[in-house]
C-alpha cells in the first residue's frame, strides 16, 4: 500500500513511525499506516525488531496495533520476546488490542494458550470475542464447529459476521443449514458473508475432488 517505503533505510521508517498525525481523529487510529511501516522496520533485521519491542509500552493505540501486525506476519519471527509482548497485550486495557493480539496468538500458531484466549469467549467487546472465534479455527478446528454455530446467535452483527465467515474457512458443509436463516439478517454486512460462505460450502458439495487437500470432508 506505501510502496514509496520500500528502499527507506532504519532511521527514516523510525521517523515516520513517530508521525502522531495518523491518530487524530480524522485519520481514524492509523493502524493500517502503522502496520506497514512497522512491516518494514521489522525487515530491517535485528536493530528493527529490537526498536519495536522497545516501543511497544510506549506508543499510541494505532502504533500498537501496527506493531502487533508486524509481528504476526508471515513468515512470523521465531523469538520468545515477540510471544511475550504479544501475551502481554492480553492485559491492555483497550479491548481493541486485545482483539489484535488474539489474532495474532493465532497467527503465530500459540495453540497452547487456547485456556486465556477462550477466557475472553464473553468479552464485552464484539471484536474481542469475534478474534477467538478466528483463533479457534484456525488452530483447533475440530473443536471450534460448536462454538462457531452458536456465535451466530451473537448479538452483535460483527460477531455474527466472523462466526460465518470462519464456518466459511471451516469448510463444513454440515453448517449450510445453520448458516442460511442470515440470508435475512437484518445487517447487510450479515447478509452479504451468509450468501458468500453458502455459495462456497455449496460448491465443496459440487466438486469435492477440488478440496481434498482440506481434509475437510
Amino acid at each position: 500500500m506505501y510502496p514509496e517505503f520500500n528502499d527507506l533505510r532504519l532511521p527514516q521508517l523510525i521517523e515516520l513511525f513517530w508521525d502522531r498525525r495518523f491518530d487524530s481523529v480524522d485519520a481514524g487510529d492509523g493502524s493500517i499506516y502503522y502496520s506497514e511501516v512497522a512491516w518494514r522496520i521489522v525487515q530491517r533485521g535485528h536493530e528493527g525488531l529490537q526498536f519495536l519491542l522497545d516501543t511497544a509500552n510506549n506508543c499510541s493505540v494505532g502504533q500498537l496495533r501496527g506493531i502487533l501486525v508486524a509481528l504476526s506476519f508471515p513468515p512470523c519471527l521465531d523469538d520468545p520476546r515477540i510471544d511475550h509482548l504479544i501475551e502481554a497485550c492480553l492485559d491492555n486495557s483497550h479491548p481493541i488490542i486485545i482483539a489484535d493480539a488474539i489474532r495474532a496468538l493465532a497467527s503465530r500458531g500459540k495453540a497452547e494458550l487456547i485456556n486465556r484466549v477462550l477466557s475472553f469467549q464473553n468479552h464485552s467487546c464484539e471484536y474481542v470475542r469475534g478474534s477467538v472465534l478466528v483463533f479457534m479455527r484456525r488452530l483447533y478446528p475440530q473443536q471450534s464447529l460448536l462454538l462457531l454455530l452458536d456465535a451466530l446467535h451473537d448479538p452483535h452483527y460483527i460477531v455474527r459476521e466472523s462466526a460465518i465467515d470462519e464456518l466459511d474457512d471451516l469448510g463444513d458443509v454440515s453448517a449450510i443449514s445453520a448458516i442460511e436463516p442470515f440470508l435475512t439478517d437484518p445487517e447487510g454486512d450479515v447478509r452479504q458473508a451468509a450468501r458468500t460462505a453458502i455459495e462456497n460450502l455449496m460448491d465443496r458439495l459440487r466438486y469435492p475432488e477440488d478440496y481434498l487437500e482440506d481434509g475437510v470432508e
